[in-house]
């Protein structure tokens, strides 16, 4: 027989997981074929998915489970094992979440979703667009910090209501919103040092300032720009380890890959102005050159039949990004 404190905590993983499942969208029939997964009775498994509103997540107990359906060890059967339930934990919820996810028309929205942001990703990078491919990371480190935002006040409501495991949720979103606030921060100030780079003239003075062992082998400043990408590539490869959700891993992949370019392009202008030649290209605001960018391609996209799976997807990210250049010239006219 498990011990208290051993069901307790396999109570607060089966809640978390369905509570993910819900998030998604997940509807009866999915969230039965999770909750199944776990040592229940089919019925009880179909009936607690029935239930699983607020009230019912609060409600929930285990009073049913087949306790001898859990791995366990003999010789320790007497001693709670955190690890143990970790473990059964995983096993039971990892080979059906994909799955369970897939199911729910969120899930399909997302992924069209990300489809498209992907191939947003992949044009500006075959266009060596440095300024629309750091333009699009500050755009997806917003979008992050957003839904990070959310989910804090949703984990924090939680708590307040007395949802188990809310408060832990609430701590951790809270974590990554400072992480994606210190991103944000660090994009937005790479951006605006593409200007320098661009003067030969200033750049060659200011490189001057730096210490042998800032530069790397080539002699070239490993400045903030270089530092920042760097950085978020680290940020981003550690997202799509551990991420669990295919198409969104798929994204972060693609954004860990714009970056690598994007300081590729950067270190090939390090090279020309140190070489006393200005950029032929002077660096824009960056909103001035990303939104319209935006527009056009996604334009493209929602005209051509290539694309034909992404033509409603990205006709309505056009709508809203035509109705922020107007939003953004209304602003200006004021």
């Amino acid at each position: 027989m498990m011990q208290p404190e051993e069901l307790s905590a396999y109570k607060e993983s089966v809640l978390q997981d369905i509570a993910q499942a819900q998030r998604v969208g997940a509807d009866e029939n999915a969230l039965t074929a999770l909750i199944a997964q776990y040592p229940l009775d089919r019925e009880r498994a179909a009936r607690l998915s029935r239930c699983y509103g607020p009230a019912g997540l609060r409600d929930f107990n285990l009073e049913g489970i087949d306790v001898t359906a859990l791995p366990s060890r003999q010789e320790h059967v007497g001693e709670p094992d955190q690890s143990l339930l970790q473990q059964v934990w995983e096993e039971h919820v990892a080979a059906v979440m994909d799955q369970v996810c897939r199911m729910s028309p969120e899930y399909l929205d997302l992924e069209q979703e990300t489809r498209l942001d992907i191939l947003l990703l992949e044009q500006a990078r075959a266009e060596n667009n440095l300024q629309v491919m750091l333009g699009l990371e500050i755009l997806h480190v917003a979008e992050d910090l957003n839904l990070a935002e959310q989910e804090a006040e949703a984990a924090e409501a939680g708590h307040a209501a007395g949802e188990p495991g809310a408060c832990k949720m609430a701590a951790f979103a809270r974590k990554i919103i400072h992480s994606l606030e210190r991103q944000r921060e660090s994009l937005e100030q790479a951006a605006e040092l593409l200007p320098l780079v661009c003067d030969a003239q200033a750049y060659a003075a200011a490189a001057q300032t730096y210490a042998k062992d800032r530069k790397d082998r080539d002699g070239l400043p490993e400045d903030g720009f270089r530092q920042t990408m760097q950085a978020q590539r680290q940020s981003l490869a550690a997202a799509a380890q551990d991420c669990t959700t295919p198409c969104l891993g798929d994204l972060f992949t693609a954004r860990h890959r714009n970056l690598e370019t994007a300081e590729t392009l950067y270190i090939r202008m390090q090279r020309q102005a140190l070489s006393g030649l200005s950029s032929v290209t002077q660096a824009a605001a960056l909103a001035d050159s990303l939104f319209p960018w935006l527009a056009g391609t996604l334009e493209d996209i929602a005209g051509n039949q290539l694309h034909a799976g992404l033509r409603d997807t990205a006709a309505a990210r056009l709508d809203s990004v035509r109705q922020l250049l107007a939003d953004m010239e209304a602003e200006e006219q004021a």
